[in-house]
């Protein structure tokens, strides 16, 4: 939700991504999710290291004052061949209560 913790965490690591990677073009805008029953902000882009062209996905949520990342990263061209995969992985995710 734009204006939340959440929403500024995730523009905080796409400047990051920015920083680091000078060719990062965001292409999923941060977006409200839930994951592991809470809410998350998931997000992703495209960008280049050396000749390959990688695509990656994030997801931050907060739980019990943790910060948690989620990060899939693969072959731009191979994207859609993992994500079916990617969403299930995310189903399997619980995270303690401590």
């Amino acid at each position: 939700e734009p204006g939340s913790t959440f929403d500024a965490a995730a523009q905080q690591a796409r400047l990051a991504h920015d920083r680091n990677f000078s060719n990062y073009q965001p292409i999923e805008k941060p977006t409200a999710v839930k994951l592991a029953g809470v809410d998350a902000v998931m997000f992703g882009g495209t960008f280049t290291l050396g000749p390959l062209k990688l695509r990656s996905r994030q997801y931050m949520l907060t739980k019990n004052n943790k910060l948690y990342v989620v990060t899939f990263t693969c072959l731009a061209s191979q994207w859609e061949s993992y994500i079916g995969g990617i969403e299930e992985s995310l189903g399997t995710l619980a995270i303690g209560e401590k």
